[in-house]
């Protein structure tokens, strides 16, 4: 994508303020690489103020360890762009797509 496009592409990562979580260095690592428009927001291992919001946006009991820092990316990324793509359902797409190559 970003081989592709005139403009440097904008990519946003989540940090965590506890150093064995937190993976920020290798999303910079890759921005440099592709020379994206990078943001980074650093995550504190106890933002717990979302919990009410995440209860009442999933509307049902949910437990994933995600939640909040997939929260807090997707509101750091709303600041700068409209329409993001996650890397988390790229994965999950070509996971998909390998597992029904596969078969």
């Amino acid at each position: 994508m970003a081989g592709l496009s005139a403009e440097p592409v904008n990519t946003c990562s989540i940090g965590f303020d506890d150093p064995a979580f937190n993976e920020s260095a290798f999303a910079q690592t890759v921005a440099d690489r592709y020379h994206t428009n990078h943001r980074l927001e650093i995550v504190k291992s106890d933002d717990f103020d979302l919990i009410d919001t995440l209860a009442r946006l999933y509307d049902e009991p949910y437990a994933d360890s995600s939640a909040i820092p997939t929260y807090r990316v997707c509101q750091l990324a709303r600041k700068h762009v409209t329409v993001a793509l996650s890397g988390m359902a790229v994965t999950n797409h070509w996971a998909a797509t390998a597992a029904t190559a596969c078969t």
